[in-house]
C-alpha cells in the first residue's frame, strides 16, 4: 500500500499504521519491525512506543533484539536511567558474550553520564 511504502521510504509513522498494529495486538512482529525501522531513520520517540507495544515477543532473539533498541531509543533520547535498565536487561538475554559484554559497557558509560549532569 501507498502508506507501508511511504513508511520504509521517509520513516513517516502515520495513524493508518497504528490501525495496522491494532489489527492482530497478539502479534508483536509489526509493532518490532515497525519500531526497528523507525529506529533506524532516527525516529526514536516513534520506535519507543511500538517497540514497548512489541513485548514481551514470543521469539527469545526478537526479544533480545527489541530490548536492545529500547536501550538505544532511551539513550538517543537522554533517558539515561531508563536507558541503563534496559541495557542490564539486554546483557542479561544477550546472545553473544560480546554482545553483553558492549551491553555492560554502555551501561557503565551512562552511570558516569548520569553522575557528571
Amino acid at each position: 500500500s501507498f502508506t507501508t511504502t511511504k513508511i520504509f521510504r521517509d520513516g513517516v509513522y502515520t495513524d493508518d499504521d497504528a490501525k495496522q498494529t491494532q489489527k492482530a495486538p497478539e502479534d508483536k512482529t509489526w509493532s518490532y519491525l515497525l519500531g526497528r525501522h523507525l529506529y533506524n531513520h532516527n525516529a526514536f520517540k516513534r520506535a519507543l512506543i511500538l517497540l514497548e507495544k512489541a513485548g514481551p515477543h514470543l521469539f527469545p532473539l526478537i526479544e533480545a533484539e527489541r530490548t536492545r533498541l529500547l536501550a538505544e531509543c532511551h539513550r538517543q533520547l537522554k533517558n539515561y536511567r531508563s536507558a541503563r535498565i534496559y541495557y542490564q536487561n539486554y546483557a542479561n538475554m544477550a546472545p553473544l558474550s560480546g554482545d553483553q559484554a558492549r551491553a555492560l559497557e554502555w551501561r557503565k558509560r551512562l552511570e558516569v553520564t548520569e553522575l557528571k549532569q
